[in-house]
């Protein structure tokens, strides 16, 4: 569920407590799709962290990366499969969604534009 207030009732908020979406600003957008990869390594990095407890997520992710692309086409075709079936869901979920992605470096300054890269 991508609503702001998933899972709240709108009595929670006349009794004091707010939806999350209140407290987390951001909180209630829609997530970006997982594409085949971040299917595959949602699960595959919980077991590399089990096998190397004292490893840091930028070499956990170095390694995820190097076993992907290691994986034959058909070792990775159910992971495909499965980011598109989660591509149509999502599409008929949410039929006016559109990719935001945020800004990175300083905030702007009024008046000033910033060169394009």
């Amino acid at each position: 569920m991508c609503s702001p207030d998933a899972g709240y009732s709108n009595d929670a908020q006349t009794q004091g407590r707010f939806s999350i979406s209140v407290l987390m600003p951001g909180f209630g957008h829609c997530q970006r799709l997982m594409n085949a990869f971040m299917v595959w390594a949602k699960d595959e990095h919980k077991r590399m962290v089990q096998q190397n407890l004292d490893m840091h997520n930028p070499k956990l992710g170095k390694m995820l990366g190097k076993s992907w692309k290691s994986l034959l086409v058909s070792e990775k075709c159910p992971f495909v499969e499965e980011a598109e079936k989660l591509r149509v869901q999502h599409m008929q979920d949410h039929p006016n969604y559109k990719c935001r992605r945020k800004q990175s470096g300083a905030p702007l300054e009024m008046g000033r534009v910033l060169p394009k890269r």
